[in-house]
């Protein structure tokens, strides 16, 4: 009886704890930053914003490893072509280990830092009202492989 007992709540704590994230998260409009897209994040996110003359830059950062970068720029491509430069872009680099998650409009990478080091990011593209949205990991910080997927997750689930 007691192992059922310990199983029940480790599967209550389970689901409370995978609950409880979710409801922590709100999709958050950055239009007012000069992005048009919502992406899912803490309530309690800290937003910075850059004007660097034909780009911007807004920084999301967050409890539990949020950290989101989003570049905004005139588009001049498709989101196909534009995703096969970043991918060929990041394979040319030399820490470049592999592809570890494909979409059609993103990746995840990994950059092998040292013999025992792996770096994960991600790149997520879209063309939105004649703007290239790209959105990545933030620009400090090592990530691994879960941290990535995670962030790319949001970028995924943008609207």
């Amino acid at each position: 009886m007691r192992p059922i007992i310990l199983l029940f709540c480790c599967v209550f704590y389970f689901l409370v704890a995978c609950s409880s994230e979710k409801q922590n998260l709100t999709y958050i409009d950055l239009l007012t930053y000069g992005i048009p897209i919502e992406i899912q994040a803490p309530d309690s996110v800290d937003i910075t914003s850059s004007d660097m003359g034909s780009q911007r830059d807004v920084v999301l950062q967050g409890a539990d490893g949020y950290r989101i970068q989003i570049f905004s720029s005139d588009a001049y491509k498709n989101e196909a072509s534009t995703v096969a430069e970043y991918k060929s872009e990041i394979k040319q680099n030399p820490l470049f280990k592999e592809f570890v998650r494909e979409e059609p409009n993103g990746f995840v990478y990994a950059f092998q830092l040292d013999s025992t080091t792996i770096n994960h990011g991600f790149r997520f593209i879209q063309v939105r009202n004649g703007k290239e949205i790209v959105i990545q990991q933030g620009m400090l910080g090592l990530y691994s492989k879960d941290e990535a997927d995670r962030l790319f997750t949001y970028a995924l689930n943008s609207k």
